[in-house]
């Protein structure tokens, strides 16, 4: 079945108020091309290239989906970490 515009795809706690992110917003309103493309080149200024990994790490927020996007704009391989697990279990546990 195709997500539909209204489905809730990311849902996540800041200062105390909950907020709900649909695929429209996802798509027309909090991920901007902008957005992605300043990461995009930040990433590219600290080395990043095509065939790279890149770790994200980072609680499941819009900014996460950014970094992911970000990540495949360059051509990078991305895995996802959501916030909460241990540094140190993320170093020992490759």
């Amino acid at each position: 079945m195709p997500l539909l515009n209204e489905d809730l795809c990311i849902f996540y706690e800041r200062t105390n108020k909950y907020f709900k992110v649909t695929i429209r917003h996802i798509s027309e309103f909090i991920i901007s091309d902008h957005q992605v493309s300043k990461l995009a080149g930040a990433l590219a200024k600290m080395g990043v290239s095509r065939g790279d990994r890149v770790l994200v790490y980072m609680p499941m927020i819009p900014e996460a989906v950014i970094s992911m996007l970000a990540a495949v704009r360059l051509g990078a391989v991305h895995s996802v970490v959501f916030g909460g697990m241990i540094c140190f279990d993320l170093f020992h546990n490759h």
